[in-house]
């Protein structure tokens, strides 16, 4: 798994090194925002600093709220791929207590 996590940041390294110019940021083909949007309507014209506001009685998602659920988003990615260093490590440890309590009977 952490192979393909690998391979994943070299592509992604050597496609930003030879991009020629900078692509336009689509908003709406993210996927963070399309799955916000099924919760609240987002407007991205607002400048608050508050994540909700409401505006003609409907409740708007401000920029604030769509960047920090791309963070999120970006924050549980990187938590799944650590679920398999962590269960090595605990069986490592596992082994090694079963070791030392082997060798302290012997």
């Amino acid at each position: 798994m952490i192979y393909v996590f690998g391979g994943l940041l070299i592509l992604t390294a050597i496609r930003l090194i030879f991009q020629k110019k900078e692509k336009k940021i689509d908003l709406e083909k993210n996927i963070a925002i399309r799955i916000l949007k099924i919760f609240v309507p987002i407007n991205l014209n607002i400048k608050s600093n508050k994540f909700l506001i409401k505006q003609e009685g409907i409740l708007y998602a401000t920029p604030l709220l769509v960047a920090l659920v791309i963070i999120e988003l970006a924050d549980i990615l990187f938590a799944i791929d650590s679920i398999s260093r962590v269960g090595h490590l605990v069986r490592l440890l596992y082994c090694y207590h079963i070791k030392y309590i082997c060798n302290s009977w012997a």
